[in-house]
């Protein structure tokens, strides 16, 4: 939360902010370091991109990738939109973690080779998790918020040859992009089963 407090001052955290302000009404949720109000997906986003603007967050090397920047502010949106309690929100971030660290590890370095960013390419999924478990969802409708989170798992290295500000967005991505596949299994939506080990999934993509 201090680094999300810090990067909030950083150029790409407010060209982000700049942007949804001319596209997105005010809402109810809190972005630790700015005083406007904004709905749930847009303060994911900006927790997620200035959570990594200053470089200050966790980082788990075994899987080259960034844990908290996806899953501490998709839940830090989430537990603003319904009641949740202390005991389920630590639950909800060691299964987020968790899922980081998992699937990462298992795809690392198979997907740096191929010039992906494993922060926005599980931060997503772990993201969708964490929320899930938050909201208490059962085992079925976990599966479905993972199927349709991993259609969001993107973000390329390219970044390191010419520049650029959006390796600080891939966790805005993540951190948004989980928190919707979530919210969406919770009405109902469907996403495809297995998606980690099906064929066309996830591992037969990245890993």
């Amino acid at each position: 939360t201090g680094a999300i407090v810090a990067g909030m001052r950083e150029p790409p955290s407010r060209i982000a902010a700049a942007t949804l302000d001319a596209l997105v009404a005010p809402g109810a949720v809190i972005v630790p370091g700015e005083a406007r109000r904004r709905d749930a997906l847009s303060a994911a986003y900006l927790m997620g991109t200035a959570g990594h603007g200053l470089e200050l967050d966790d980082g788990y090397t075994l899987g080259s990738v960034h844990p908290g920047v996806g899953v501490v502010p998709a839940l830090l949106a989430a537990m603003q939109l319904r009641p949740v309690t202390g005991a389920r929100l630590l639950t909800a971030l060691a299964v987020g973690y968790e899922v980081v660290a998992r699937l990462a590890r298992g795809i690392h370095p198979a997907s740096r080779r191929r010039g992906f960013h494993n922060t926005a390419v599980v931060g997503p999924i772990a993201a969708a998790a964490a929320v899930g478990a938050l909201y208490g969802y059962d085992a079925a409708r976990i599966e479905d918020a993972l199927g349709l989170a991993a259609s969001s798992s993107a973000g390329l290295f390219a970044f390191l040859h010419s520049g650029g500000d959006v390796k600080r967005l891939h966790a805005g991505h993540a951190a948004r992009e989980g928190l919707l596949a979530a919210l969406l299994a919770g009405q109902g939506m469907r996403g495809p089963a297995g998606v980690l080990e099906s064929r066309d999934g996830f591992v037969q993509a990245f890993g």
